[in-house]
């Protein structure tokens, strides 16, 4: 098992190399698991053409550190200057180990600070919505009606910044070994990568099954964050069709209990 466990780990930093290329940097997210700066300055960018000058998303307040980013952070610096040669997922498996059996005196230092942070933020960005003019977000309604096809909402939405879909077990392989695999045709390195994904023992798949699934919070979040923007900007034609139920059900609760208080 130590053997096993030790051969994936060799191929560990090719992993993360892979993942960042891919557009992540690992299972580092902020509150309720989101990735802090969520949508990157290229895409804040390109989505403020369709505002105001006055008005961008650039200026929209970042989510603060959870608390167990926080202890991340704080642990990840330690557990590498103890130890150089570890390989970043061990770091990971220590850290989160760590925070499983930290006291509960101690993690509510965490815990407290995080949530200081987090009504800031929320001040914060109250005030950044109550800045936005609704006349602001007509021309963006007015554009979103004049897209036709598929191709030019695709466009949209890499202008938007909408995050990149999760990447499967698969494809993190693949993305790590192709450069290095023989084969002057693409589809020949596919073919040979995919014989050697069906051929690698469960132990060793299950670093890149893993990564998988920080993968898929990394999107969910993102994509919530993402939405939130959306919304904000009156761009609910965006919203996945289970984002919009859930705003849907959320105003329709809202306008019910507006109208038993009325009723009163």
């Amino acid at each position: 098992m130590a053997a096993a466990v030790a051969t994936t780990t060799t191929r560990v930093r090719g992993t993360w190399k892979a993942l960042t290329a891919l557009g992540r940097t690992g299972p580092f997210f902020g509150r309720g698991g989101e990735r802090p700066n969520a949508q990157g300055a290229s895409a804040v960018c390109a989505a403020a053409r369709w505002f105001s000058e006055e008005t961008t998303l650039s200026h929209r307040p970042k989510q603060p550190l959870s608390a167990y980013l926080r202890f991340v952070v704080q642990r990840q610096s330690m557990y590498k200057q103890q130890n150089p040669e570890i390989k970043m997922t061990e770091v990971i498996k220590k850290i989160a180990q760590a925070w499983r059996e930290l006291p509960a005196a101690e993690k509510k230092v965490y815990e407290e600070a995080a949530n200081e942070d987090w009504m800031a933020y929320k001040e914060e960005l109250a005030k950044f919505k109550a800045t936005s003019v609704p006349l602001q977000k007509v021309p963006l309604k007015t554009h979103s009606k004049e897209l036709k096809s598929k191709s030019e909402r695709k466009k949209e939405l890499r202008r938007l910044g909408r995050p990149k879909r999760p990447h499967s077990a698969y494809n993190i392989f693949v993305v790590e070994r192709l450069q290095e695999t023989a084969g002057n045709l693409l589809k020949d390195k596919i073919k040979i990568l995919s014989e050697a994904w069906n051929n690698l023992p469960s132990s060793q798949k299950q670093a890149y099954i893993q990564l998988a699934e920080d993968d898929k919070i990394r999107y969910e979040n993102e994509m919530r964050s993402w939405e939130s923007q959306m919304v904000d900007v009156g761009r609910e034609d965006l919203l996945r069709s289970k984002s919009r139920r859930r705003k849907t059900e959320s105003e329709n609760q809202g306008g019910a209990q507006s109208g038993v208080g009325k009723e009163i």
